[in-house]
């Protein structure tokens, strides 16, 4: 197996330089300008991986490297040395805070692949270069799902989003680092559309530009379903993007990519995996996590979540992995692979981690921009988007935002007696799932779907004349919006459900004193931001944000 991954690392290189001979490939960006060091001798000393570390041509001691098992640091003259099986087939430094490495287009050379078999020594060297990440913006992406689908037009939406995200970098006075959840590709289309993950890296270069360093973390759509099992699976995702567990540090934060996507794919064709952690990750998570300081906040990526949305375990060995933060100030985990937005605090248990399961830029799968363009939501009636988390310092705050929309946009309101979906779609499918919402009613009820709400949140309703309004949070319930766009414009047009609605636990419901008040609602979020949103009713059911 290590000769089959070698032979597919150096084939996906090969294939990374010759994406980079077009007007659409891998053109060098970042901090590339750094020099290479000087080669001089290593004295190995039994060690199969050697190598330095240097910061602006100056060698960097306490730096951590890896080879995705061992976890060693660089002495006073900046060099590490690893006793390897170069099983996985690469090494990587553990960006120091504070310092970035060159980049290859989006890409972060942080890491290198083994290039001479398991017992040979050789040498790979990692210079940084010093930069000031006192304050940064990090920006999560997750369930892309590119794949060159032309009935809904994926690439140009993304292409939208792209453009979103390029200006959202040209205007902030700080650093942009963008880390995705997972799902870039599809794997389906790899051969389907010869779109895969090579052709994905290609149009993110492409769209994102030169200025934003972009770190990945692997999805179940970024297995190689060629493939029997999770080793061969991962294999040209490591060929093309790099490690799938690996770790770095930007200002006081300590960043964890993890794999927990265990593919089977058995027989082949299934694509099937289970929510886990390998025990090989969890061994060197917890070699990683050695050399970071408690005090310092932890985020750990992941594409399948920790937590369901009813706080139930989602992950198969899930405690096998959160008790080794025991002690940590606090962990944030950012996931992705529903499609939808919730969150879970556990920071008041023992382990202090709180989960944003973060929706995905592709929403449903790009199908309801396709059918109303400009109207991008999801399941469960959120925007397609990705989540800021703006950090000064040790602290730092998050928000989702929805593509396209202002940053205040974080609720949305609807008023139950404008509503009768029956209009849109006569099937009887259709109104069993949208029983809620079919027939007009008088009741005078206001319902709010909060996406990112958490329980710390608080929401405040007042009417016009200044009386307060009771708000009762609702469980699974179904957002209207979501039901139009997609599930009745799929019906209506006889086509397939191939993404069905989802039940949300973030909606809110009001009773009005009677159909002709406005509402004002106003959300205070847990870093005490608030947002607030004035309806004149009556409001009327419409197909748009």
């Amino acid at each position: 197996m290590v000769n089959l991954y070698r032979n597919i690392v150096l084939a996906g290189f090969a294939a990374l330089l010759l994406l980079g001979c077009g007007s659409g490939g891998i053109e060098p960006a970042g901090p590339d300008t750094i020099a290479p060091p000087q080669k001089d001798t290593i004295d190995a000393r039994g060690a199969t991986l050697v190598g330095k570390v240097l910061a602006d041509g100056k060698p960097l001691p306490g730096a951590v490297v890896s080879d995705g098992k061992a976890v060693v640091v660089t002495d006073t003259a900046g060099i590490y040395r690893i006793s390897s099986d170069k099983h996985c087939g690469y090494v990587f430094v553990s960006l120091p805070s504070g310092y970035e490495a060159a980049r290859d287009g989006i890409l972060p050379k942080f890491w290198a692949f083994c290039e001479s078999p398991a017992g040979a020594v050789e040498r790979h060297d990692f210079p940084l270069v010093k930069v000031d990440q006192s304050e940064y913006t990090m920006l999560f992406f997750g369930d892309m799902h590119l794949a060159a689908r032309s009935f809904c037009h994926d690439i140009d939406q993304f292409r939208s989003f792209a453009d979103e995200v390029r200006s959202f970098v040209a205007a902030s006075s700080k650093p942009v680092y963008a880390l995705t959840l997972g799902d870039m590709s599809w794997d389906y289309f790899w051969t389907a559309n010869n779109f895969d993950l090579r052709s994905y890296l290609a149009e993110a270069q492409r769209d994102f530009g030169d200025d934003l360093p972009v770190f990945h973390t692997m999805g179940n759509h970024d297995n190689d379903a060629s493939f029997q099992g999770d080793e061969g699976g991962q294999s040209t995702y490591r060929s093309v993007l790099g490690p799938n567990w690996y770790s770095f540090n930007i200002g006081s934060v300590h960043y964890i990519a993890l794999d927990d996507i265990l593919y089977r794919n058995t027989p082949l064709g299934e694509r099937n995996f289970y929510s886990e952690i390998s025990d090989e990750q969890l061994d060197w998570l917890a070699r990683d996590l050695s050399h970071v300081s408690r005090n310092n906040p932890v985020v750990v990526t992941m594409h399948s979540p920790l937590y369901r949305k009813d706080g139930s375990s989602a992950l198969y060995n899930l405690w096998n992995m959160v008790k080794l933060f025991d002690g940590f100030r606090e962990v944030r985990v950012v996931t992705g692979h529903t499609h939808i937005v919730y969150n879970v605090d556990r920071l008041s248990s023992s382990v202090h981690v709180y989960e944003n399961n973060s929706g995905a830029v592709c929403g449903a799968w790009w199908m309801t921009g396709s059918n109303y363009p400009g109207l991008h939501i999801s399941g469960d009636g959120a925007p397609g988007g990705y989540r800021v988390m703006d950090v000064s310092g040790s602290g730092f705050t998050t928000r989702f935002k929805g593509t396209g929309c202002a940053d205040h946009y974080q609720m949305r309101i609807y008023d139950r007696n404008g509503i009768d979906l029956s209009k849109y779609c006569s099937k009887s499918e259709f109104k069993t799932t949208a029983a809620d919402y079919i027939g007009t009613r008088t009741d005078n009820k206001v319902l709010i779907n909060v996406w990112d709400w958490d329980p710390s949140w608080k929401i405040s309703v007042t009417t016009e004349t200044g009386q307060s309004l009771q708000a009762t949070q609702l469980r699974d319930v179904y957002d209207p919006l979501y039901l139009t766009a997609y599930e009745a414009y799929e019906y209506s047009h006889n086509y397939s459900i191939s993404y069905s609605a989802y039940t949300t636990d973030h909606m809110f419901s009001i009773t009005a004193p009677d159909a002709d008040t406005d509402i004002t609602v106003t959300l205070t979020d847990r870093y005490g931001r608030t947002y607030s949103r004035t309806v004149e009713r009556p409001q009327q059911f419409e197909i748009k944000y």
